[in-house]
């Protein structure tokens, strides 16, 4: 299933379906924190032609970097 099918997925309903598990690495670098790993989990959604629940297995890479809100350029 393609990254196509979940391109609306907030006016979907789903759930996620224990277990969630994660594996991340977090690094501080001055007055900034960044964060980056593997997050796996299970969807159960429901089929928009049958209405039936399918189970969705995803794992997804996180990247992110915090930073004070000083430190953010304004608009970015």
């Amino acid at each position: 299933m393609g990254a196509a099918a979940f391109s609306n997925i907030e006016d979907k309903p789903f759930d996620l379906t224990p277990p969630i598990s994660f594996e991340l690495t977090v690094r501080k670098f001055g007055d900034r924190i960044r964060i980056n790993g593997v997050v796996n989990y299970t969807m159960t959604l429901t089929c928009v032609r049958c209405l039936d629940e399918f189970v969705y297995p995803v794992e997804s890479d996180v990247d992110i970097e915090l930073a004070p809100a000083d430190a953010v350029p304004e608009g970015g």
